[in-house]
């Protein structure tokens, strides 16, 4: 069929090994990325999954935090905790909302990953007789154009197979131009231990068969994904257009956090107490050579020594290390849009409450904000997109659901940007003023459904007497 497999294929994690510029030469796709982005992605992500060029592992060497994964982790929780989305108003939008409620499943895993990387594809595509929605991350696509807003119009996806020794890589190009979305496909193919990409045919791999080279949606308004890039400044590279990690700024510190915590493991396990003896102390194999001593002895006595042991025990220099680490992770909140204590918190195992991020300054509150308003931006093209790839699923059989109106509702709450208090003193004030009913204030602070007029009719009765008899 004309669309057979149009989707997203990023289920084998190796697209950061195939994006590379042979491989784009290969297909002959221009990809506008430059050498900083690509290096700044590719360690975003390696941070993010405890992989810094830094970290070493072994005994004495230098130890991860974690603190990546913990800002974007608080950035993600905070953002979706009271997310509340559906999708109303005709049969099509109730077909429409399974997939949709199965993403939001999701929805703090892909908040996660957006934050770490600077941005998200939400890619939907036709799935046997279901629109579904591959998570497609910044490195595992390309951005290939952009329109005024810094949002892109084109992208290429890749997908690969190996048969036998040689691998073969698709490249899907999705272009909106001029109210139609132009979908192109290109095969490459690769030996093993080869350097080289060599032309292929979809028929070389059974999977991509009835794969047609080209297609074209008519009548689009918008691209056919959802893009939720992250809303902060690239400092990385100003003249792009992409988005940037929520620890972007936060490089450096995060790699002297991880070494001065590496220091401080040192410290605790350098100073611990010891005892000083001679070689009497040693235990010889079989071969008459020293074995290892253990970690509480050291040799430094001579023989003859009227005082076989000695204890030593080195002055702990904790305090100043663990000094000038808060110093360091007070400066990673800042860069990171943090409030001052937010990763100390988390850190010492202290979950914050919604009242507690309320209590802090508003440095939290204000990039949870912002960055809620970029995932509501990607759902409401997500919306649009899937009920477009609805339509053509529709008409090319592969299932069948009429046109329909399609509402959406994307709600995420007021409890961790505004507080309860404040909530109630601004219904207090706007039922005051005429324009809001207090029955409906009533129901909202006891949680009950306002929507019809029974709603109001139970809450009149039950909880405001002096009102129980108003229609």
């Amino acid at each position: 069929m004309l669309f057979e497999r149009i989707k997203s294929f990023f289920r084998k994690g190796a697209i950061k090994v195939l994006g590379t510029p042979e491989l784009f030469k290969a297909l002959d796709i221009e990809v506008p990325i430059s050498p900083k982005m690509r290096d700044a992605i590719e360690l975003w992500a390696a941070m993010h999954e405890n992989r810094a060029p830094w970290v070493e592992e072994g005994k004495g060497k230098i130890r991860s935090l974690g603190i990546p994964a913990l800002i974007v982790k608080e950035e993600s929780r905070l953002t979706t905790i009271e997310l509340n989305a559906e999708l109303s108003g005709s049969a099509r939008a109730d077909f429409l909302n399974v997939p949709f409620q199965q993403l939001l499943n999701q929805k703090e895993e892909i908040v996660d990953f957006a934050c770490a990387r600077g941005d998200m594809v939400l890619k939907p595509y036709i799935s046997g007789n279901t629109i579904a929605v591959d998570q497609v991350k910044a490195g595992d696509h390309f951005s290939l154009a952009f329109d005024s807003n810094r949002f892109s119009t084109a992208e290429l996806f890749l997908d690969w197979r190996v048969v036998e020794d040689k691998t073969y890589i698709r490249g899907e190009v999705q272009r909106f131009v001029d109210g139609n979305m132009e979908i192109t496909n290109k095969i490459v193919v690769k030996h093993k231990n080869g350097a080289n990409y060599y032309p292929a045919s979809f028929s070389d791999v059974d999977d991509w068969a009835n794969i047609a080279p080209s297609a074209t949606i008519a009548n689009v308004k918008q691209p056919l994904w959802g893009l939720f890039k992250m809303p902060f400044a690239n400092t990385v590279d100003t003249s792009s257009p992409l988005g940037v990690s929520s620890f972007a700024d936060s490089v450096t510190l995060i790699e002297d956090a991880d070494r001065q915590y590496s220091n401080l493991l040192w410290e605790m396990n350098t100073g611990k107490r010891k005892v000083m003896t001679d070689e009497t102390v040693r235990k010889w194999d079989k071969n008459g050579n020293p074995l290892p001593l253990e970690d509480e002895f050291i040799v430094g006595l001579e023989n003859g020594d009227e005082k076989l042991f000695y204890d030593y025990s080195a002055a702990f220099r904790d305090a100043s290390i663990i000094n000038a680490l808060h110093f360091i992770l007070s400066r990673i909140e800042a860069a990171s849009g943090l409030s001052q204590g937010a990763i100390s918190k988390i850190l010492q195992g202290q979950v914050r409450t919604a009242t507690e991020v309320l209590s802090m300054d508003t440095e939290t509150r204000g990039t949870v904000e912002l960055i809620r308003t970029a995932f509501h931006t990607a759902l409401e093209q997500l919306i649009y997109a899937m009920d477009v790839w609805a339509t053509v699923a529709n008409d090319e059989g592969y299932f069948k659901v009429p046109a329909g109106q399609v509402d959406s509702t994307i709600e995420f709450g007021d409890g961790v940007v505004i507080s309860e208090d404040e909530e109630w003193n601004r219904g207090v004030t706007i039922t005051s003023s005429g324009w809001l009913l207090p029955e409906i204030l009533t129901g909202r602070y006891l949680g009950l459904p306002t929507k019809t007029p029974e709603d109001l009719a139970y809450i009149r009765a039950n909880f405001m007497p002096g009102l129980a008899d108003v229609n």
